[in-house]
């Protein structure tokens, strides 16, 4: 095996591992699980990209500690970053937005903090307008990570690393439990997702995924795969 055909062979296990980290999802299912959004070491912000969804939705920043699945998390330590209906004032507690999207929609940054190199960063969407009188205050909650994150037990913000630096957020503002109970069916309006991830786009600079150790073990695994081929074909190759 020359070294042309063993680079080749590796991209192609490291794209197989890592490739959902990146790629983007079809419409109509949810992405798999990507592993975490950390940071480099050093300064994060967050951008505000775009958005194309119809429902009023706001972004939160809760550092490196993950609420969810609650509906209710506690947000006295985290930032209302921005609302995607023009909204400098949270509906779910009265919080002042360091930056709001005005309905321009125009770019705007905003300073997260310096955080070490490998730092679990957490952002949760909040969605006034899915209500269920079970929930105090009224709406619904998603957050990054894992799908154990999320009531649904689904990935709802999807990560595409867009270079060594920045990594781009793209949050799905939709219920869909897919076991019973289905946690969703009570939301008013009930909306069943079509997982188009369009709520809030936004880059984290400063910031990439990390795999989650069962995708480094896979990656492990089919690197040792590798080298015992490797090793076999040497053995079985007649001499010149």
């Amino acid at each position: 095996m020359n070294w042309r055909h063993t680079a080749g062979t590796l991209a192609v296990a490291i794209g197989l591992t890592l490739g959902s980290v990146s790629a983007g999802s079809a419409t109509g299912a949810p992405v798999p699980p990507q592993g975490s959004l950390t940071a480099l070491g050093g300064p994060v912000w967050a951008t505000f990209v775009n958005k194309t969804a119809v429902l009023v939705s706001e972004v939160w920043f809760f550092g490196s500690s993950n609420p969810g699945p609650s509906n209710s998390p506690n947000v006295s330590g985290a930032r209302f970053l921005f609302a995607n209906n023009g909204a400098k004032f949270s509906q779910y507690n009265h919080a002042t937005a360091a930056a709001f999207t005005p309905p321009a929609l125009t770019t705007q940054t905003v300073f997260l903090g310096n955080f070490a190199a490998g730092t679990s960063l957490v952002f949760g969407l909040f969605v006034p307008q899915l209500k269920n009188t079970t929930f105090a205050p009224k709406g619904r909650w998603f957050y990054t990570g894992a799908p154990n994150a999320n009531q649904d037990d689904n990935v709802h913000g999807k990560y595409t690393v867009l270079n060594p630096t920045t990594t781009q957020v793209a949050f799905e503002d939709l219920c869909h439990g897919s076991f019973s109970p289905v946690v969703c069916a009570a939301d008013n309006p009930h909306y069943v997702s079509a997982w188009e991830y369009n709520a809030h786009l936004f880059n984290v600079q400063g910031a990439t995924v990390t795999p989650e150790p069962v995708s480094m073990t896979l990656f492990g695994t089919g690197m040792m795969g590798l080298a015992a081929l490797r090793r076999r074909r040497k053995k079985v190759q007649p001499e010149a």
